[in-house]
């Protein structure tokens, strides 16, 4: 999975901002099943959960508003409340 602010893959060396990379690895010795418990293990990264799964997630970069905060999957928004 590679994630960037500008949706295309640059070499690391060049990007400017702080940034975590979890490779494969990270994930199967972090033990996880979901990528919200992969988010959690990240400095920087705060996650409130209303519920249980499915529920209400909200997701803090550098102690930033949720809204400020998109999430994309394959380009696709999906932080959006007409998402669903």
């Amino acid at each position: 999975m590679v994630i960037t602010a500008n949706r295309f893959e640059q070499p690391v060396a060049t990007v400017l901002a702080p940034m975590s990379i979890v490779t494969k690895d990270d994930i199967a010795q972090l033990q996880v099943t979901n990528a919200l418990d992969v988010l959690k293990s990240l400095p920087g990264v705060e996650i409130v959960q209303q519920g249980g799964k499915a529920q209400v997630s909200s997701i803090f970069l550098r102690g930033t508003s949720s809204r400020h905060t998109l999430v994309l999957l394959d380009g696709v928004k999906i932080n959006s409340s007409t998402v669903g």
